[in-house]
């Protein structure tokens, strides 16, 4: 729910008018919506690289016992695990 309809129906529910604060915070809400649609087609456009460079850093900083542990497990479990330039494939 956006902060304009938290507001408005908070000062609904409590029988009242929204105040000088609450009409000055939807005011200001609405003045940053340029900026919020900017963020958001930012990282919309940018989606791929973003999720591309976590995962690079998340394989970069995952130590390879674990790595291996895995492979372990699901082996020991029955499962086929093999190890490919691709990743791992069980």
């Amino acid at each position: 729910m956006s902060v304009v309809s938290q507001l408005i129906l908070q000062a609904d529910d409590e029988l009242r008018y929204p105040s000088t604060g609450e009409l000055q915070s939807i005011n200001d809400f609405f003045k940053t919506g340029e900026q919020r649609v900017r963020i958001a087609t930012a990282l919309s456009d940018s989606e791929k690289k973003i999720v591309e460079e976590a995962s690079k850093k998340l394989w970069k900083n995952a130590p390879i016992l674990s790595l291996l542990e895995v492979m372990l497990t699901a082996s020991a479990n029955g499962l086929c695990v093999c190890a490919t330039t691709a990743g791992i494939c069980a």
